[in-house]
């Protein structure tokens, strides 16, 4: 029992160390990496903050009208006014029944 087990030991004792030391090299690796990835992060945060504030001007330059600025009326664009009637269902033109329709159809 004496001889093998301290080699048995001895054995695992290396191994344990090769792994110990493979992960130290993990954790180096993923410690760069780490510091990459928050330098990425901190451009991109940059970035982003002055994109928002270029859209913001940019969303205050189309919206302004003569009402808002100093803009002539002319400027302004055409803007479609939507008919509020409700549609019959009668066909246009003179109607049946009608006095004006009456005199028509004797001529």
């Amino acid at each position: 029992m004496g001889g093998n087990y301290g080699k048995d030991l001895f054995k695992q004792l290396q191994e344990t160390m090769a792994k110990v030391d493979s992960l130290s090299v993990d954790i180096s690796d993923l410690k760069k990496e780490n510091k990459k990835l928050n330098t990425r992060i901190t451009v991109l945060e940059k970035e982003n903050t002055a994109l928002k504030s270029e859209n913001q001007k940019l969303k205050e330059i189309i919206n302004k009208n003569s009402g808002n600025s100093s803009k002539p009326p002319s400027s302004d664009g055409f803007k479609k006014i939507e008919n509020s009637r409700e549609k019959s269902g009668k066909k246009p033109g003179g109607q049946p029944g009608h006095r004006i329709y009456r005199c028509l159809r004797v001529l």
